[in-house]
Order: structure tokens, then sequence, then C-alpha cells
């Protein structure tokens, strides 16, 4: 699996546990986009997907133009802010995801 498919998935999974309260906190606070710290994916990770940590993942996408335009195709961008990794979407793909994992 490429690596913006392995955190893609790592994101559905948090998604899936934690979107509600995370779209419920943003609208309260009139937000367009959420950062979420890509330390909050580990638990989600798959190992088996094809890198032993997400980290890696991250860093495959940082580094590759393609993997970069993948995960942005998905609606996602990676961004760092003080040496730390941050998964950034917006409220209107929370709310998308949110509605496909509903099905």
């Amino acid at each position: 699996m490429s690596a913006s498919e392995t955190l893609y998935t790592a994101l559905l999974g948090y998604i899936a546990s934690n979107g509600r309260r995370l779209l419920a906190l943003a609208r309260t606070l009139g937000q367009e986009e959420v950062a979420i710290e890509l330390r909050a994916l580990f638990r989600y990770h798959d190992p088996s997907l094809g890198f032993d940590k997400l980290e890696q993942a991250a860093n495959q996408i940082l580094s590759t133009p393609e993997e970069t335009k993948a995960l942005e195709s998905k609606g996602l961008r990676l961004e760092t802010r003080n040496d730390t990794l941050y998964v950034v979407i917006s409220v209107k793909q929370i709310e998308k995801l949110l509605n496909e994992l509903a099905r």
C-alpha cells in the first residue's frame, strides 16, 4: 500500500472513533479546518500495510511529490508546526468521511 493510502487508512480509523466529537468541537469553535497531530493516529496504524511506523509513511509523503498529490486528492495535507507533524483536514471533509463511514 502506498504511503498516502496508509496514512489515509489510519485517519479513517481515527475519524470512525473520534470524528463526531471532533466535528462538534470544530463547529463550536467556528473552524474551517482541523489539524490532527500525527501521533494521534498511531493506534489506528496497521504496520502490515507496508510501513512499520506511521512516521515513515508521513516522511515518504513529504519527500515524494506524487504521494503529496495523492494525499491532497483525498482532501488532506501534512504540515509541520514546531517540529511536529499534523494532518490537516477540512470540516467539510470530516463530515463527508463520517457520512461514508456510516453507510
